[in-house]
């Protein structure tokens, strides 16, 4: 019973069940979920946590993470209903070949969700609807006006560290609409501080509150030798 009404372990065993990998290695396969990614979805679904945060460096699946994260969501039989999965990303093109193209990968390559569901490819509007819940998965620009009429059941946020801040805070006061709303936010630092990881990251490393907020960062230690191997895997959860 734990195991139905726990939202992580959902999410863990349907991902471990139904979403195979588009590429890569173990292609074809259902994902096997590392350690690490695990103990996130641990935190980012508990209750209480409304954002979750993950920085890692490239190379990491931050991608496969996020699609099949997306794809559990819109599938599982939200307790809020008519779950919508927004996917947001720098533009929407940029999305479909990132986490919203995996998403979609995913589903195509395993026909128990294949035909439980409808995908509309549309050039300004593809999206993924699922009729027997309501739920429907979409990319969305980072436009801010426009992420504010979301109503997102969980968010996903494609590469934060390229986010703009002024997104990121539109996106938070679009959730609150319902009883539960998860943002997700996955990627690697940006190129300079003026983006959302950054934000995220300042105000943790400030000792600011921030209710309902897990941040998790794999990082090498400052000042460490480009050669030790013991900060690559630091950095590297999935080396």
């Amino acid at each position: 019973w734990e195991r139905l009404t726990n939202r992580a372990s959902r999410a863990i065993r349907f991902i471990e069940t139904y979403c195979r990998a588009p590429k890569g290695r173990g292609h074809g396969s259902p994902l096997v979920l590392a350690p690490f990614q695990k103990a996130f979805l641990r935190r980012a679904l508990s209750p209480g946590t409304d954002i979750a945060v993950m920085a890692t460096p490239r190379g990491n699946g931050k991608s496969s993470l996020g699609g099949a994260l997306a794809v559990w969501a819109l599938f599982d039989d939200d307790a809020t209903g008519a779950p919508q999965v927004p996917i947001v990303a720098t533009t929407i093109q940029q999305g479909i070949r990132s986490c919203y193209g995996v998403a979609v990968s995913m589903i195509k390559r395993e026909p128990e969700l294949l035909r439980r569901s409808l995908i509309f490819t549309g050039v300004t509007t593809p999206r993924v609807s699922v009729p027997f819940n309501e739920g429907e998965m979409f990319p969305v620009s980072n436009d801010p006006d426009g992420l504010q009429g979301l109503d997102p059941s969980l968010a996903i946020v494609d590469e934060i560290g390229f986010q703009p801040v002024q997104s990121w805070d539109s996106l938070r006061m679009a959730t609150g609409k319902r009883a539960r709303s998860t943002i997700i936010g996955v990627g690697t630092p940006g190129f300079d501080h003026d983006n959302a990881l950054y934000h995220v990251r300042k105000a943790i490393h400030e000792g600011v509150n921030l209710p309902g907020l897990h941040f998790k960062e794999f990082a090498a230690p400052d000042n460490c030798r480009t050669d030790d191997r013991k900060a690559w895997r630091k950095a590297n959860p999935a080396i």
